[in-house]
């Protein structure tokens, strides 16, 4: 486990995320929505716009489940990693890095100011790079 892993893991899962809203928007549109045009609108068949949105929706389900996986392998690299750790540090890691809360979330769970939390989570991810 690597910093550039971690760093990997909260990327996709705001990736991923994204991704997620996109599907609701276009699921949405080919289940009866409107379409909204960003741009000059274009004259084409409701038909040829619902088979182009389902191509879309199976691309991204396809890159959403690739990443998903990619996802797992890293937070379970990332348990078992923190898993080495004392108690504390650990539970850090573990609400940063697979549950994926913000700093202030994760001080209003374990009682520490947010800034003594990115100290202590600065100590890690340092004794990462040196172990590495």
């Amino acid at each position: 486990m690597t910093r550039q892993d971690l760093e990997n893991a909260r990327k996709i899962y705001y990736q991923l995320k994204i991704m997620r809203e996109r599907v609701e928007r276009i699921e949405s549109v080919v289940h009866g929505g409107a379409i909204q045009y960003d741009k000059e609108k274009v004259q084409t068949s409701v038909k040829n716009q619902h088979e182009t949105l389902l191509v879309i929706l199976a691309d991204l389900t396809n890159e959403m489940e690739a990443k998903e996986a990619e996802l797992l392998k890293l937070k379970d690299e990332a348990r078992e990693w923190a898993g080495t750790l004392p108690k504390f540090e650990k539970a850090i890691i573990i609400l940063r890095y697979c549950h994926f809360l913000s700093w202030d979330e994760i001080s209003e769970q374990l009682g520490y100011s947010s800034r003594q939390l990115r100290r202590i989570h600065g100590e890690i991810l340092w004794q990462i790079e040196r172990i590495v």
